[in-house]
């Protein structure tokens, strides 16, 4: 009697374990579901600075404005020095009287 309780016993554990196995390899697969596209991960960080690069110069024609604050840099040593006798003249300007004159 003891053989055969034990006989069931085991075939007991044994369907029992059969039984749990196939049920989590089931719901382990599941149904198929639908694709979509890939995901990544994204990281977003500060915005890279542009190097600064010596400006092109353009040609132009006519009259050129400038507004705004304007600094001249690396401007050159001038060496102008006077060569003779300087004279300057102001033209049509009127002739002055001064009466009582000493």
């Amino acid at each position: 009697m003891r053989i055969v309780l034990a006989s069931v016993f085991v075939l007991v554990v044994a369907v029992c374990a059969a039984f749990f196995v196939i049920s989590s390899n089931a719901q382990a697969q599941g149904p198929p579901q639908a694709q979509g596209p890939p995901t990544r991960s994204v990281v977003i960080a500060a915005p890279v600075p542009l190097p600064v690069t010596a400006p092109e110069p353009i040609p132009v024609q006519g009259n050129i404005a400038v507004t705004g604050n304007v600094n001249v840099v690396n401007s050159p040593t001038v060496n102008a020095q006077q060569s003779g006798a300087w004279n300057v003249g102001i033209t049509n300007t009127p002739s002055v009287t001064v009466a009582g004159a000493v």
